[in-house]
């Protein structure tokens, strides 16, 4: 979808989350801050997301970075994942820092940022120094508004978790993981999972499949921790969620597959570590203009009440 500022189709947020009843609608669902300087409320509406609207939202988050002559199928793939990434690791969450961007134009719009700090584990593919890696994302806590904002090609992240990375474009992108969500994968005692707990399977041909969903604990729940201080809140599923013992493939097969496909390929020096001490850019507000032959009168635009209306609305707010 086109739209009227350079910002939409990031900050996926507006119309998309907040309509689905999503964990990021109810992290934004009350901006007004009480006076006990609490966070807000959360909201009561929590509808149950679809099975197909789960699937519409992992498509969603990994084609909002993917350039468009690469497809979302080639997520998939453990070759194609390994080729785009500066480096790939198995690691643990460390720490979670929230902080705003400079101050941009003339009202001083500023977005939040998140940097999250690993504790890597197994340097499986490239290199860095030390053992701690962090990461900067679109995205996170707002101390001023006291509002959360997300976008749909970030992950959630928690103390705690544990994941295979695939990292590419550090500082430069707005999510440094390849293809968005795709680039990182769940390790849940041992074995492999989508952001949304969906079980990971490796084909013979190195493509990952993906299953049944699994109602983790730590893919359902999350955690803000800021100034204000910590509060959990939950996503759920709808129909299609599975508690059962899965198939998911081990974590160890995974890494033995992805150190066979990278034993021959020239170890990147690309990788940047995110410093949060250093200055954030502001959002780019100036609208995208079409190249127009000045001879043509361009047609009239007609806007229909539609999401993409209150897309754009939202966005320009941040």
């Amino acid at each position: 979808m086109k739209t009227s500022t350079r910002m939409l189709g990031v900050f996926v947020l507006s119309a998309s989350v907040l309509s689905s009843g999503s964990l990021m609608a109810q992290l934004a669902a009350n901006a007004d801050v009480p006076e006990d300087q609490s966070f807000p409320q959360e909201s009561s509406d929590r509808g149950a997301i679809s099975d197909a609207e789960a699937e519409a939202a992992e498509a969603e988050a990994s084609d909002a970075t993917t350039p468009e002559s690469v497809r979302m199928d080639d997520y998939k793939s453990i070759q194609n994942l390994v080729e785009q990434a500066d480096m790939v690791f198995q690691s643990v969450v460390q720490d979670i820092t929230y902080k705003l961007s400079d101050p941009t134009g003339p009202e001083g719009v500023q977005v939040p940022y998140t940097f999250v700090t690993f504790s890597v584990e197994d340097m499986i593919y490239g290199s860095h120094d030390g053992n701690e890696v962090t990461l900067r994302f679109i995205g996170g806590m707002d101390e001023k508004s006291f509002r959360y904002m997300g976008a749909s090609i970030v992950p959630l992240f928690d103390v705690g978790d544990e994941d295979i990375l695939f990292v590419q474009g550090n500082t430069d992108r707005l999510s440094p993981l390849v293809g968005g969500q795709s680039g990182r994968l769940r390790v849940i005692d041992g074995q492999m999972y989508t952001e949304n707990g969906r079980e990971i399977t490796l084909e013979q041909n190195g493509r990952l499949k993906t299953g049944p969903r699994h109602a983790f604990e730590s893919v359902l729940s999350h955690t803000v921790t800021c100034s204000l201080g910590t509060k959990s809140f939950e996503k759920k599923f709808g129909p299609g969620v599975v508690d059962c013992e899965g198939n998911a493939a081990s974590a160890s097969t995974l890494i033995e597959e992805i150190v066979s496909r990278t034993r021959l390929m020239e170890v990147k020096d690309t990788f940047v570590n995110a410093d949060i001490s250093t200055a954030l850019p502001g959002p780019d507000m100036s609208p995208v203009r079409a190249s127009v032959d000045p001879s043509e009168e361009p047609a009239p635009v007609e806007l229909e009440a539609t999401n993409e209306v209150e897309e754009a609305r939202v966005s320009r707010k941040f």
